[in-house]
């Protein structure tokens, strides 16, 4: 769910499905997904959708209004 120090880490990783062992990452190149909470995968389209939530730091502790401010 996150980095040991409480910070998101939002990559799902790709198993392969007969000998179960990871192969990689979703994501490709630089630019990751700063969470990753719930997921649909759709294997006809090859296409992944996922939704957002939060950091651990952040849901640890509860919500504070601060959270939502746009940097």
């Amino acid at each position: 769910m996150g980095t040991p120090n409480g910070d998101g880490l939002g990559d799902f990783l790709c198993v392969d499905s007969e000998t179960l062992e990871v192969k990689g990452t979703w994501t490709k190149g630089d630019k990751k997904a700063k969470f990753g909470y719930d997921f649909w995968y759709q294997p006809k389209h090859d296409a992944l959708v996922s939704t957002e939530w939060g950091v651990p730091r952040v849901f640890k502790r509860g919500y504070a209004p601060g959270d939502s401010d746009d940097p």
